[in-house]
């Protein structure tokens, strides 16, 4: 087929259809082309809460061979998780487990460091989820160390919470 032509509708107005999509690689059956949004040159304006309904006639249904009209619908997430409740559940030994909410499904991460945040011990959740808790290992005793708390949605947005730069601080003890 070489191209085919989608309709793009959005809530908020401002995403014009139709658009052209190129078969990549050719032959395949595969279309797709890039729709850059947000601001500036080559960009298509959306707001969060904003939904995009993207529209197309496949040739083949894939079962009787008919055309049939395919459509799919995403909505705009431009804004981050909030990190909340940020606790420490437990420091013993070489270890600390710490614990915060989400607003929204997020996965997350803390970074740890003696002189600050942004040291070499980290700890990743990696199924979203908005109830959070990591265990840290690998810490010394008596040793004052300084953690931040990642957080990203699955449109990947991302919010850093370091205690307004203070950072906050752990030291497990003897």
């Amino acid at each position: 087929a070489g191209a085919i032509t989608v309709e793009i509708a959005q809530s908020g107005g401002g995403l014009p259809g139709p658009i052209s999509l190129a078969e990549t690689p050719p032959a395949s059956g595969v279309f797709s082309e890039d729709l850059l949004l947000g601001t500036g040159a080559g960009r298509r304006t959306v707001s969060h809460g904003d939904r995009v309904t993207i529209s197309y006639t496949d040739l083949d249904d894939g079962v009787s061979g008919s055309p049939v009209k395919v459509t799919a619908q995403i909505d705009v997430d431009c804004v981050a998780p909030a990190v909340a409740g940020v606790r420490i559940l437990e420091v013993v030994g070489d270890q600390a487990v710490i614990a915060w909410e989400t607003n929204e499904p997020s996965t997350g991460q803390i970074t740890a460091g003696t002189a600050s945040a942004q040291g070499g011990i980290t700890a990743t959740i990696e199924v979203p989820g908005t109830s959070h808790s990591v265990v840290l290992n690998g810490l010394k005793r008596d040793t004052p160390y300084f953690f931040k708390i990642a957080a990203a949605d699955a449109a990947r947005n991302t919010t850093v919470d370091d205690a307004g730069g203070a950072c906050r601080r752990i030291t497990p003890v003897s």
